[in-house]
């Protein structure tokens, strides 16, 4: 049985290993996209590294938080705030890019 960290929402690992990974695949998408129509290489360079790095960041805390105890008010603060990294650091340049 897998551990549950939170009560409503995004309650496991498993959880948000899935909306990193679709965060991920539609970010890269778009930055792809946003490249090949308007020709700005920087730009979209600088954003998909962005992406990459955030995805990176988010999946160290996901391996360090698999190892902590999901009864602690501290390991379920840190869930969330692992819930809202890719949240608040991928959409944002989704958004941005998109015609």
């Amino acid at each position: 049985m897998e551990r549950t960290y939170a009560t409503v929402g995004i309650t496991t690992v498993r959880g948000i290993w899935l909306m990193l990974a679709v965060l991920l695949v539609v970010g890269v998408n778009v930055v792809v996209l946003y490249g090949v129509r308007t020709h700005a290489y920087a730009l979209t360079g600088l954003a998909g590294l962005w992406i990459v790095s955030v995805a990176v960041g988010s999946i160290r805390a996901l391996q360090e938080l698999a190892h902590l105890d999901p009864g602690e008010p501290g390991t379920q603060l840190a869930f969330r705030l692992a819930i809202m990294q890719p949240i608040l650091g991928i959409m944002p340049v989704i958004l941005l890019l998109l015609p």
